[in-house]
């Protein structure tokens, strides 16, 4: 039970994140990484808020650009996805031919076939507690550029390891899969 509270796994169902996570692939997800507190009390002597978290703490750090997120679909919180982060509170993103400007810079990002991706998006800043997320199969992704951002309560945990579809057959995952 302790471990189910700190780590999850799912089965990668989609190609959304392809060629990082192939559809069948299982994942653990660490529930723990982005555990988060209101500012009010002591570890306010400890650790400073963050005005672009609505001054949450977040001990263990709160999601970077790059990471890999697992978290609950806004629209449908029985659904949920793993994408890429690429926006974090405040950035402003921009998206020219498929290529991701983050505060008016083009990100690296060696994970995605760029000849393929072509889609566009006006500038987008993003509020306090809110995400950018990006599948790294631009093509085949249902993600940010659709529905908009997500945010901290969104969540689920950070994408820790990936085993082959071999092992989860195995022990096939039970509580759902990831898009």
């Amino acid at each position: 039970m302790l471990i189910q509270t700190a780590i999850q796994n799912y089965q990668v169902e989609g190609s959304s994140m392809v060629p990082t996570l192939m559809p069948g692939d299982c994942v653990l997800t660490n529930k723990v990484t982005y555990l988060h507190f209101n500012h009010r009390g002591y570890l306010d002597q400890i650790m400073e808020p963050n005005e672009h978290q609505n001054n949450k703490i977040f001990p263990l750090g709160a999601p970077e650009r790059g990471d890999i997120v697992v978290f609950k679909y806004p629209y449908d919180l029985s659904r949920h996805f793993v994408k890429r982060v690429i926006g974090t509170p405040g950035d402003q993103i921009t998206i020219e031919n498929g290529s991701v400007s983050v505060n008016n810079e083009v990100i690296y990002e060696p994970y995605v076939n760029t000849q393929l991706s072509t889609s566009n998006m006006d500038p987008l800043i993003l509020h306090s507690e809110e995400y950018f997320v990006l599948g790294d199969n631009r093509e085949s992704s249902n993600d940010s550029r659709a529905w908009g951002p997500i945010k901290n309560e969104h969540i689920l945990g950070k994408y820790w390891i990936s085993y082959g579809s071999t092992l989860c057959d195995i022990a096939p995952i039970k509580t759902g899969n990831l898009r």
